[in-house]
């Protein structure tokens, strides 16, 4: 029985540690996808306002050359 007993405080431990190593990964997980996102979304207006300055200089440089100058 003594055997069994301990056995059974193995089991326990090992099951609390697979449960708080699974909070920890998936709490990493979250966090890690909630970083992503950010990132992406911060590159995303970056990438869209060098594209809008582009687009003004472009534009600049249209009017510039209609204009005769």
């Amino acid at each position: 029985m003594g055997k069994n007993v301990w056995e059974c405080v193995e089991m326990e431990s090992l099951g609390r540690i697979g449960k708080s190593s699974l909070r920890d990964f998936t709490m990493r997980v979250v966090l890690l996808i909630v970083i992503a996102k950010i990132a992406m979304r911060t590159l995303w207006r970056t990438l869209l306002s060098l594209r809008g300055t582009n687009e003004v200089r472009d534009a600049a440089i249209h009017n510039h050359a209609q204009s005769g100058f």
